[in-house]
């Protein structure tokens, strides 16, 4: 069994950008009212945060897609990583 209040520090270590615990717990309690996960459960909560992950980065790229030209330029593309906490190598 998985503890939910490790999930957050979980998703971080899986590489995941959004790991406000608000966030994350806001799905955990679409999968379980528990303390704790176990593996079925597990699952569904990943499948669910894929999902709310995708709406996430599809909002902010509207929100940084200044020209509303439905494409990012890489201007754009800077402040977006930058704003998601992206640090570029380069």
């Amino acid at each position: 069994d998985l503890y939910v209040t490790d999930i957050p520090d979980l998703l971080g270590y899986l590489g995941h950008v959004i790991t406000n615990e608000e966030a994350v717990m806001n799905v955990v309690r679409q999968v379980t009212m528990y303390d704790y996960v176990d593996f079925d459960e597990y699952l569904n909560f990943m499948e669910k945060f894929g999902e709310f992950e995708r709406e996430e980065f599809w909002r902010c790229f509207q929100e940084f897609d200044e020209d509303k030209s439905g494409e990012i330029s890489v201007k754009e593309l800077r402040t977006l990583t930058k704003a998601m906490g992206f640090v570029p190598l380069r």
